[in-house]
């Protein structure tokens, strides 16, 4: 049993598992994340229960024989040790079991609830967390002996120092990709408000000032609509993050980012924008598919557009600071029908540029056809 908040799990944690599972060779290896630490609170900024054992399911296909458990998470309350051990002998009657921990908790081990009984159904097997942690090790091991007769097996492992709350904060990257991956499409352990903060400092005052309308249209949109809010909020602060580029440097960023498009001078600079803004929450902001994808359609639309492309999208068109024509109207349309709410904006947008000479970009039409052809065929299924 390898028990912990996994609140992310990281490469220390993978490193240390599979220096378990090949030395002390395990048939089974239980990664356990706990319901209710005794020993510490979750941070605000958190994951719920449900993605915690997601990525502890994810890390344990990279560590041998191992599996996510969530018998601490099913029980609930406060996740003490001895009653996961006594549970899982009872589970598996016939087989040795090891509680795997690292230096702090072997060293802090004689304060748990019931050390003397842990010691009497399960080994330990312990993973040094820093390279001078050897002796540290050794000493604890030797007084528990003494005191509780627990049986330690020190693991020859290579520490990998890092924290969970270094992952968090995003000041350490040992992440395993999988975990990267989720984090950052589900926009976990994102504080919006120092994302909000960081957008100030970047935009000038008006841009900011329709930023913070998008941000809060979003925001209500999701909450009527269902979708993700905080994948919402983060969409709308950085759908115009290199809208006050220069031409010049937008083009330097699509050479950076290999970006390919194919507009034509007539609407290049209105919309060129969404593209490397998108790559810039990517590669400069670390955000997922989900967050690049809405700010990546949020002018021209597309055929294949999310709940969050178009709340995005509606959001950008008509948040309180926009006072051409018709914003009110779709704002109000966007309240009661997403889907009406764009066709509408898009069909402005169309006509306006008719009335101005111009022929809208290409993908906009098609959007337009697709999202028509998408909300009649619901109007047939209801």
């Amino acid at each position: 049993m390898f028990g912990g908040t996994f609140n992310p799990p990281h490469s220390g944690h993978v490193a240390a598992a599979c220096a378990c599972s090949e030395q002390l060779k395990l048939d089974k290896l239980l990664l356990v994340p706990t319901a209710v630490p005794p020993h510490k609170q979750l941070p605000a900024l958190t994951a719920t229960s449900e993605q915690r054992l997601e990525m502890t399911a994810l890390v344990s296909r990279l560590i041998p024989n191992a599996e996510a458990s969530d018998i601490e998470l099913a029980r609930g309350g406060a996740s003490y040790t001895k009653i996961t051990l006594d549970a899982l002998r009872e589970m598996y009657p016939h087989d040795e079991l090891w509680l795997i921990m690292g230096t702090d908790m072997l060293e802090s081990f004689h304060l748990w609830r019931e050390p003397e009984a842990i010691c009497s159904v399960a080994r330990l097997a312990v993973c040094a967390r820093d390279e001078g942690d050897r002796q540290k090790i050794a000493d604890a091991a030797q007084r528990l002996s003494e005191k509780f007769g627990a049986r330690v097996d020190i693991i020859d492992n290579v520490p990998l120092p890092m924290s969970s709350t270094g992952a968090r904060s995003g000041s350490e990257s040992k992440l395993p990709e999988c975990i990267a991956e989720y984090i950052a499409e589900r926009c976990l352990y994102l504080d919006i408000d120092a994302l909000r903060e960081q957008v100030s400092g970047v935009l000038g005052e008006k841009r900011f000032a329709h930023t913070l309308g998008c941000e809060a249209l979003a925001a209500r949109l999701a909450q009527i609509y269902g979708a993700d809010e905080r994948i919402c909020r983060a969409s709308a602060l950085l759908h115009d993050i290199t809208k006050e580029l220069s031409l010049s440097q937008q083009l330097r960023l699509c050479e950076k980012w290999s970006i390919i498009h194919d507009y034509d001078s007539d609407n290049i600079e209105a919309v060129i924008h969404a593209d490397t803004g998108a790559a810039v929450a990517e590669h400069e902001y670390r955000m997922g598919k989900t967050v690049c994808s809405a700010i990546r359609k949020h002018t021209v639309g597309d055929c294949d557009m999310s709940l969050v492309d178009k709340i995005i999208y509606i959001a950008d068109a008509c948040e309180e600071t926009r006072r051409y024509p018709g914003a009110a109207g779709t704002r109000e349309l966007a309240l009661r029908d997403i889907d009406a709410a764009v066709i509408s904006n898009m069909e402005q947008t169309v006509q306006r540029l008719a009335n101005l000479g111009k022929k809208p970009y290409y993908k906009t039409e098609q959007a337009l056809a697709c999202l028509i052809k998408e909300k009649e065929g619901k109007k047939i299924n209801e």
